[in-house]
């Protein structure tokens, strides 16, 4: 159960940084990235 909620979580946030990068390009995917993942 709890993988299948962190694979749908995964999931999500991969749909989410395509959209982002299908709007934005690449360019904003990096601060992003290391925005979401290098904040503690």
């Amino acid at each position: 159960m709890l993988t299948l909620l962190l694979l749908f979580i995964t999931s999500l946030a991969v749909g989410f940084v395509s959209s982002i990068v299908g709007i934005g390009g690449g360019s904003i995917l990096a601060p992003l990235l290391t925005l979401v993942f290098g904040y503690d």
